[in-house]
């Protein structure tokens, strides 16, 4: 049976990071929603901004990350094992049409046996 979970590391007045594991071992995750602006105890934002993630991922499976939307936008397809810093570039802005500030993930490549991804996320929360 696959497990997911998410663990809140910071949830400040202006960070948000958040770690996502899973343990495939049945099929792949399906498109869900695991971080929402609701979830914020210090500042609840309207949305978020990408700064940085850390991902390691089984060799099947590719993640992707979307922002929540009618129709949801991709954040960034993830693969292998790797670290993407946005800082520098003021972030990854959320683009989803009618936005709900909301961040999905969802899984492809699941083949057999047991598939494994943990991802860290930084976040700054935008009024």
């Amino acid at each position: 049976m696959n497990t997911y979970s998410s663990q809140v590391l910071e949830d400040g007045e202006r960070n948000y990071i958040v770690k996502l594991t899973a343990i495939l071992d049945t099929a792949d995750q399906p498109i869900t929603t695991v971080i929402k602006p609701s979830d914020c105890a210090a500042f609840v934002p309207r949305r978020f901004r990408l700064d940085h993630v850390d991902f390691t991922i089984s060799d099947q499976l590719e993640i992707q990350l979307w922002w929540e939307g009618t129709p949801d936008a991709i954040i960034l397809p993830m693969a292998g094992r790797n670290k993407f810093n946005y800082n520098d570039l003021g972030g990854l802005q959320n683009n989803a049409s009618a936005a709900t500030g909301a961040i999905r993930i969802a899984t492809t490549g699941y083949q057999t046996g047991t598939q494994v991804y943990a991802v860290l996320i930084w976040l700054v929360k935008q009024p």
